[in-house]
């Protein structure tokens, strides 16, 4: 992508297909018993320094990738990024499913969750709650 400080993530851009359906989107996560916390999908760009350094450094095509936020009943607050196609493909395949395996903790086996895909309007709730918890918007 030539020789610049910074990456360009517009040029040569493609969304990932298997993100369409889920990108920018909350979902209720429900256990078994019953409880239940957030989960939202954050849809990023990013590109990969190839080579150099300084202010002659050379990107990759700007490619997507998500970031999962998470505020469960157990207790997990935290975000997760899927980094590779293989993480995007086994996590939306479970999601379209309606489903999603959470956290491994205390050497306890990862919860199922059940997943109820959100609105726009609750969504937009949701992501303001988690990334940026100071509008009125998260408040609401």
């Amino acid at each position: 992508m030539g020789l610049s400080p910074k990456p360009d993530l517009e040029t040569g851009f493609v969304p990932d297909p298997r993100l369409d359906p889920f990108r920018d989107r909350a979902a209720r996560a429900t256990l078994p018993d019953g409880r239940s916390g957030g989960l939202y999908v954050e849809s990023v760009r990013l590109a990969t320094l190839e080579s150099g350094h300084l202010w002659w450094r050379c990107w990759s095509a700007p490619y997507e990738n998500a970031i999962l936020w998470l505020d469960l009943p157990d207790g997990v607050c935290t975000d997760i990024w899927l980094s590779d196609g293989a993480a995007i493909e086994a996590e939306t395949a479970q999601w379209a499913r309606g489903e999603w395996t959470g956290i491994t903790q205390g050497g306890r086996p990862a919860p199922i969750y059940a997943l109820e895909w959100l609105g726009d309007e609750e969504s937009r709730r949701i992501r303001a709650a988690f990334i940026d918890p100071g509008t009125d918007e998260s408040q609401a």
